[in-house]
C-alpha cells in the first residue's frame, strides 16, 4: 500500500477510487505490527490525544520542578521524547487531514455520500432487524466479500465511510444508514 504522506504530496488520492480514504492515515502511527492499518487513524481519536497532551505536559511539569530522582531521569526524559514524537506525529497527522479536507471539501462530500447510500443498499432494513430476518452469518460474509461491482469489501467501505465522516466533522454512525421502512 501507499503511504498516505506520498498521496498527498502526489495529489493522486482521487485515483484510489473508494480507498482514497486512506490518505488520512499516517505510515508511522496507523500501521500495527504485521503492516495492517489500523482501524481509524490515530488522530481522529481525541480521547486518546487528549491523554497523550496530559501525559506530555504532566512529564514536562514533574521535570522542570524536580520531582524525578536522578536515578530515573534518564529514562523518564526517553518517555517524555517518545511521547513528545507521537503527539507531534499525530498533530502533523491532522494538518494533513485539515488540508486535505480543505483543499477538495465537495470531492470528499460526495464520496462519503456515494458510500453511504451504497452501505444503506446493502444493509437489512430497520423492520428487518426487528422481525429478526437477518441472518448473522450471512452478514458476516457479506462484510468480508467485494460487494457485486466493486473493488472494496463491505467492512472497508464502512470504515471508509467512517473515516471521512470523522475527516469532515459528519456523523459517522453507520446505524444510522439503516433504511426505515
Amino acid at each position: 500500500m501507499t503511504a498516505p504522506e506520498i498521496i498527498v504530496k502526489k495529489k493522486s488520492y482521487k485515483d484510489l477510487g473508494r480507498r482514497s480514504y486512506l490518505v488520512f492515515f499516517h505510515p508511522k502511527l496507523d500501521l500495527d505490527k504485521n503492516g495492517n492499518w489500523n482501524h481509524r487513524p490515530a488522530h481522529q481519536m481525541k480521547k486518546h490525544v487528549e491523554k497523550l497532551q496530559d501525559d506530555v505536559s504532566y512529564k514536562e511539569k514533574a521535570l522542570a520542578q524536580g520531582q524525578v530522582d536522578a536515578k530515573s531521569r534518564p529514562m523518564f526524559e526517553q518517555l517524555l521524547k517518545k511521547d513528545r514524537d507521537r503527539l507531534d506525529l499525530l498533530n502533523e497527522s491532522t494538518e494533513i487531514a485539515q488540508k486535505v479536507v480543505s483543499e477538495d471539501r465537495e470531492y470528499w462530500q460526495g464520496l462519503r455520500k456515494e458510500l453511504g447510500e451504497k452501505i444503506s443498499d446493502n444493509m437489512p432494513t430497520e423492520r428487518d432487524y426487528h422481525k429478526r430476518r437477518p441472518n448473522p452469518h450471512k452478514i458476516a460474509r457479506m462484510e468480508k466479500e467485494p460487494l457485486v461491482g466493486e473493488k472494496i469489501t463491505f467492512q472497508e467501505m464502512k470504515k471508509a465511510y467512517q473515516t471521512i465522516s470523522r475527516a469532515l466533522d459528519e456523523d459517522s454512525n453507520i446505524a444510522n444508514l439503516v433504511k426505515d421502512i
